[in-house]
């Protein structure tokens, strides 16, 4: 699959799907063995038509705009940066999808309020797990630990020749027990 492909199916997913909120399309865009990070969701595509049923139960969204702020494609990545409101909660929100033959097999994510200020977050030990970058746009996936606590860090960047421009990041905590086996990275 090409970049611009992958980024398709992607948002074409998210706009169908999640924002559609329609469970029948979930074979169409979800590979059997999709693998779940998120540390809200369990495993699979059973984790994932639960979360969406949920979804389905809260009031639809009044907001008329596509929440997504940007998309970044490199190979088999795609990361979105949301902006969304969900139970009267202003949100940013990072979803990295992986996929295989045109289907989404992995998801990784990381959520904080929208006015919280994170610049000047404080993560000892940073490792970088990976990097996706399109144009000027680059996002990192990285861990470390915050007050003795190892905490998931997403950073996105624009950037204009050699010079960062804008940078949005979303520090997560890792907590101790996770709806499934896979870790948040």
């Amino acid at each position: 699959m090409s970049i611009r492909s992958n980024k398709e199916i992607v948002l074409e997913m998210y706009r169908r799907m999640i924002g559609g909120r329609d469970l029948s399309l979930i074979d169409t865009y979800i590979g059997d063995r999709y693998i779940q990070h998120s540390a809200m969701l369990r495993d699979g595509k059973t984790g994932l038509r639960e979360a969406l049923e949920q979804l389905k139960q809260l009031p639809p969204s009044v907001e008329r705009a596509s929440p997504v702020v940007c998309a970044i494609a490199e190979g088999d990545f795609v990361a979105l940066l949301l902006d969304i409101t969900l139970m009267g909660r202003a949100l940013l929100v990072i979803d990295l999808f992986r996929l295989e033959e045109g289907l989404i097999v992995e998801h990784w994510d990381a959520i904080r309020e929208k006015d919280l200020v994170t610049a000047t977050t404080d993560l000892s030990g940073m490792k970088v797990h990976r990097v996706v970058r399109e144009n000027n746009w680059t996002l990192l996936q990285s861990t470390g630990d915050m007050q003795s606590a190892p905490h998931v860090c997403y950073d996105i960047f624009r950037s204009e020749g050699c010079i960062v421009q804008e940078q949005i990041r979303i520090v997560q905590a890792i907590p101790q027990v996770l709806p499934h086996g896979n870790g948040m990275i």
